[in-house]
């Protein structure tokens, strides 16, 4: 699917390193992803996937060049708004609360309440449903550290679906789950397209770019090393490349 919707984000000339004397984790990336597509950031350990989800995410700022979402500096969105824009589905929690499942997602309604304010029915509703399409809302009372590995990490899933971003980041997020909920992740990666979201991913693995993504970047040392149709850009030269 090649869409032919508006640019959801821009990088233009992006530059990052984590030490002031040590060398560009990212080198001068200028790339524009359209929106409603599903595309996926592979390449070795140290490319700089991840780092990039973390300067999309604003935990991290760009030492150079800029980002910009749906053609606005991301300086230009409030917390809030870039709450209800873009959303993670990381692969682990570090810090599990001891929430039940059903309250920990309805943490992703946060960016829509004013501050102290209580879920309403609504909030409720969405969060609810979300379990439902991942098929786990059996789990909702159980609590959140009593869980496998596996459903902790749907549940982070869930937690997104109920924030309802236009934006979804995924980092590896098909790393630590069994067939099934593999299957379920990229279930729900295609039904977030068909209401219209954006959904970028990190990985590793060619095999999982090649069966989910519409869109493939190629990073290389901090660089972008190709970009385009996932057929054209996942070619034996390029990945012997890289």
């Amino acid at each position: 699917m090649t869409s032919q919707n508006s640019s959801a984000i821009a990088f233009r000339d992006l530059r990052f390193r984590y030490m002031e004397s040590g060398p560009n984790t990212l080198d001068d990336l200028t790339l524009e992803i359209p929106a409603g597509e599903v595309v996926a950031i592979l390449g070795p350990n140290g490319a700089g996937k991840t780092t990039l989800l973390h300067l999309l995410l604003g935990y991290l700022k760009p030492d150079g060049g800029e980002i910009l979402f749906r053609g606005e500096p991301i300086g230009a969105y409030s917390r809030s708004e870039m709450g209800r824009m873009v959303g993670l589905i990381p692969q682990k929690e570090t810090h599990l609360l001891n929430f039940s499942v059903l309250d920990y997602v309805l943490l992703g309604r946060a960016p829509y309440l004013a501050p102290l304010q209580m879920p309403t029915k609504e909030d409720l509703l969405l969060a609810r449903q979300a379990l439902e399409r991942l098929g786990i809302s059996d789990l909702a009372e159980r609590p959140l550290p009593e869980l496998s590995g596996g459903e902790q990490q749907i549940v982070l899933a869930a937690r997104t679906l109920a924030q309802d971003p236009q934006i979804v980041l995924m980092d590896e997020p098909t790393s630590h789950l069994d067939l099934s909920n593999q299957s379920t992740v990229v279930a729900v990666m295609g039904d977030l397209v068909s209401r219209g979201k954006t959904v970028i991913f990190t990985t590793h693995d060619p095999n999982i770019a090649a069966s989910t993504a519409n869109l493939v970047l190629l990073m290389r040392q901090g660089q972008i090393h190709d970009f385009g149709e996932t057929c054209a850009v996942l070619s034996r030269e390029n990945l012997s490349t890289i």
